[in-house]
């Protein structure tokens, strides 16, 4: 490219790259202009190359294929576990355990209730 013409490629100068180039030879090579190359156009290639994946149409029947074959075994699954779950539900220990639950929602409320009460009488003392 002539001096002052526009890289097609990159938004800016080719006197860019000319630096660049110089840049990774002083400094230590390839692995310096390869950061160098990540940092500018990293970001842009990744989203490049998701899109390319996302909308090609093997990824999507990979996608399909998986999800119904996900979808069938959560199913599955789902399916051996009912039996457990409905014995833990309506078993002694589930009906203990709702009852726990009752009495510590209740023991909640005394506290919350004492405490908005000492705060009010706190709140009238200050106040006098």
């Amino acid at each position: 490219l002539a001096q002052g013409r526009w890289c097609l490629t990159c938004v800016r100068a080719p006197h860019f790259f000319v630096a660049l180039q110089n840049f990774a030879s002083n400094t230590g090579g390839a692995m310096v202009s390869g950061r160098i190359f990540a940092q500018l156009f990293g970001d842009k290639l990744h989203r490049a190359t998701k899109e390319a994946l996302l909308n090609s149409p093997v990824f999507v029947r990979f996608a399909q294929e998986s999800s119904q074959a996900a979808k069938g075994a959560f199913n599955e699954a789902a399916r051996r576990a009912e039996p457990a779950i409905n014995k833990a539900v309506s078993g002694d220990t589930a009906q203990a355990a709702w009852k726990f639950g009752r009495e510590g929602l209740r023991h909640l409320e005394k506290q919350a209730t004492q405490a908005a009460r000492r705060a009010a009488q706190e709140a009238t003392k200050g106040k006098r």
